[in-house]
């Protein structure tokens, strides 16, 4: 599965996705939303967002999808920062137990994030090895709008089909 996506409000908005034949279980759904705590996407755009926004996000409710989900603030807090120095989000059974998130920013023409292409694998200790190819799309997407003038969603949603992201993303599952 991959999917593209931009925040808004408090929720992750999901802009596209692939998914495999047999794939493990996704609760995302094209123009379906998931809380910015609980999802890889949306932590991707927490950690690099506003502060007005993480702070809103730690104030609201935090809803626990499982016993995985930071859904405590000190928790939450620890898991941004461990985004901001890593460059990507690694969610071992955040929204499903048997489900993995990662995401990587992609950085508008100001430096700013603006979406987080992300994968939903198996929660496996293989998942760590598709975390080279979501950054390597995440830069693509970015560098494609350096290059073309193209927004980072507009690359990474191309006819629907993500088709400029998706085939990396499908050459290397874990």
């Amino acid at each position: 599965m991959a999917a593209a996506s931009s925040w808004s409000t408090e929720d992750v908005l999901f802009l596209e996705r692939l998914s495999a034949p047999n794939a493990v279980i996704n609760y995302t759904r094209i123009a379906g939303r998931l809380s910015l705590h609980a999802s890889s996407s949306g932590l991707v755009l927490l950690a690099y967002g506003p502060t007005s926004l993480k702070e809103a996000v730690l104030s609201g409710p935090l809803i626990a999808y499982t016993s995985a989900t930071p859904a405590a603030p000190a928790r939450l807090r620890e898991v941004l920062a461990e985004v901001r120095q890593q460059g990507y989000a690694y969610c071992p059974g955040y929204v499903h137990q048997e489900a993995l998130g990662i995401a990587a920013p992609v950085r508008g023409a100001e430096g700013a994030v603006v979406a987080a292409p992300s994968v939903i694998v198996p929660n496996e200790s293989s998942a760590h090895a598709v975390v080279p190819v979501v950054r390597s799309a995440a830069g693509a997407a970015a560098l494609e709008h350096e290059l073309h003038g193209r927004a980072p969603d507009e690359v990474l949603t191309t006819n629907g089909d993500m088709r400029e992201v998706a085939p990396t993303l499908r050459t290397h599952t874990p």
